[in-house]
């Protein structure tokens, strides 16, 4: 029996699409590289790789049973919604140890057949590469120590995650293999209208994504995102193949940091 998992990045508060049944064994498609062809005046032709590779769409073939016309709109939005937000994290029953990120989400529906399976193809539009599931759990550590990573595989976009425990600090600053990044007034809160008068909200903790060279700053009950604290590049703190030693520094106190390691392979 074949089956797949998709979790949305939005939560979706009634996820109930057990009545979906996997028809036929999806394909997964071999990523291909995007290369630039030169023909030279003598008709020569040469072939330039750019070590880019486009995504790669997932076909999942569907059907359910909806007995009446009422089950059948419960099921159709049912779908809807659950597939709504179109991005999120995708696995598949014949390849346990990967997981695949999903840009977007497309539903090609049959014609609807009561007391009958109706079809639908649902079409994961995904990042190339396949991220394994037993890095998907956060590394742990506090500022002031060197954490190794020995990363095997491709060139992976980590994410960092530190929290408020030393709200006084000025500047923490990640360091991979000797290069930099810095974070200026990092648990500085923010003020807010509220009913009763201004609010002061707090820094939870602060999340860095090496693929969107984002910063998020998350306070208690909303977020911003953030790039005028930074100093460096996002570059320069993502995980290489092979070693790299990390050190996260910063000027007063001690915070606890997580580091979400992205491991991915073609």
């Amino acid at each position: 029996m074949y089956t797949f998992k998709f979790q949305p990045n939005a939560p979706v508060q009634n996820n109930g699409i057990g009545f979906l049944k996997v028809s036929t064994s999806p394909v997964i498609p071999f990523p291909e590289e995007i290369t630039n062809e030169i023909t030279l005046g003598d008709g020569t032709k040469i072939v330039r790789h750019t070590g880019i590779y486009s995504d790669i769409d997932i076909k999942v073939e569907c059907n359910y049973i909806a007995e009446t016309r009422e089950k059948y709109l419960a099921y159709k939005n049912a779908i809807d919604r659950y597939f709504g937000d179109k991005q999120g994290l995708l696995e598949l029953s014949e390849d346990r140890a990967h997981y695949w990120k999903v840009k977007n989400v497309s539903i090609d529906a049959g014609q609807r057949a009561l007391k009958r399976a109706t079809d639908l193809t649902i079409t994961f539009t995904c990042d190339p590469y396949r991220y394994f599931k037993e890095y998907s759990q956060p590394v742990a550590f506090v500022t002031g120590e060197k954490t190794i990573f020995n990363n095997f595989y491709e060139p992976s976009y980590p994410i960092y995650k530190i929290y408020n425990d030393s709200s006084n600090a000025k500047t923490i600053t990640i360091t991979n293999n000797n290069k930099s990044l810095t974070i200026t007034d990092p648990f500085k809160g923010r003020s807010i209208s509220a009913e009763e008068g201004e609010k002061k909200q707090e820094v939870l903790y602060l999340e860095l994504d090496t693929y969107w060279n984002t910063l998020k700053t998350v306070y208690d009950g909303s977020y911003e995102y953030q790039t005028i604290k930074t100093s460096g590049s996002f570059a320069d703190i993502r995980l290489g193949t092979g070693i790299n030693e990390v050190i996260v520094n910063i000027d007063l106190g001690s915070c606890r940091v997580e580091v979400q390691r992205e491991y991915r392979e073609l």
